[in-house]
Parts: structure tokens; sequence; C-alpha cells
């Protein structure tokens, strides 16, 4: 189990220096998930972006946080996966 927990916070603070360096905004966390706003705040477009790849966040419709994404912290090959179609739609929308 500690072992299971170390690798999830290892894999969420890679994520989030990799989710800052392409832009996002990343709330502190503690949990196993990140909540990110992408750079041009682009939230919902993302999200459907990331659906059509396969590749499932959340995206809350609600005022106040309509423009953030939930990430939930996978595999480290899981992650390797939405980092680079992240990568790929923030340059596409820039």
């Amino acid at each position: 189990f500690r072992e299971s927990c170390q690798r999830i916070v290892a894999t969420r603070e890679q994520s989030r220096k990799a989710l800052e360096r392409l832009g996002f905004q990343v709330q502190p966390s503690a949990a196993n998930f990140l909540f990110a706003r992408p750079p041009a705040g682009n939230a919902s477009e993302i999200y459907r972006q990331l659906k059509q790849r396969g590749i499932l966040v959340r995206h809350f419709n609600q005022p106040g946080i309509d423009q953030w994404l939930r990430i939930t912290v996978g595999r480290d090959e899981e992650m390797e996966r939405l980092l680079q179609a992240l990568a790929e739609t923030v340059d596409k929308s820039a």
C-alpha cells in the first residue's frame, strides 16, 4: 500500500510539472487527482478533444470551475498519453 501511495504521489508531481510546462494552472493537491486550468481557458473544448481520443477527464459545467479539468492520476503510461494529447491540443488552440 505504501509503495502504491508513493508511486501515485511521484506520478502526480511529475504530471503537475508537465502540465505547468504546457501553460496549465494547477491547484495544489494531496489527492490522486489534479485540478488544472488550460492556458487558453478552453476546458470544455479540451475535454471534448480528449474524449474523441478515448482519454477521459472530468469537466464540470458549473460557474467558477467551468474552465478547469479534473485529471485522475493514472499509471505512468496513461499519464504520458494524456500529456502528449494535451500538448497537441494546446498547440492547436494557440
